[in-house]
Parts: structure tokens; sequence; C-alpha cells
């Protein structure tokens, strides 16, 4: 299975982005995501990783609960999935 997060590291985001078939708001969630990570690894509660997201991209606290509720969604049920 490839995940929405390979997807992204691989470029194919970007070029899916570009050619209008996904939302630029993706990308967004995705990146925030990764930072959510990020912080969590780094021993961060969910508080505070959420508060310094908000205020490292300028956004809601609202707008990263939900890009990361997004994105958390989208790999637990693998919504994108290729063939081979």
């Amino acid at each position: 299975m490839i995940t929405i997060i390979d997807l992204y590291n691989k470029g194919i985001i970007d070029y899916l982005v570009k050619t209008r078939i996904v939302s630029s708001t993706m990308v967004s969630y995705i990146e925030y995501f990764e930072r959510y990570t990020q912080h969590r690894h780094e021993g961060r509660t969910y508080r505070v990783a959420i508060g310094l997201l908000a205020g490292e991209y300028g956004v809601s606290e609202t707008t990263i609960k939900k890009g990361i509720r997004t994105i958390q969604a989208a790999q637990s049920n693998q919504i994108v999935t290729l063939k081979k």
C-alpha cells in the first residue's frame, strides 16, 4: 500500500496539485501532519504541538486540527491506494 505521505514524499502530490487534481490545501495538511508528528516524537503534548504549529504556520488551531484529522483519517483508512 502506498500512503498519502509516501505520495507526498515522492513528489506525486505536487504533480497532482499542479494539474489541479488535488487541492493545494492537501499539501498544507500533509505539512501540518508531518510537523505535528515531529513535535509528538519530541515529547510535546497534543495541545502544545497544536499551539506551536498554529504559530509557526500563522493559521488557527482549528485549521491545524482539521488538517491532522484529515491526514490521520486518510492514513488509517488507506483511502489512497495504488496497485502496480
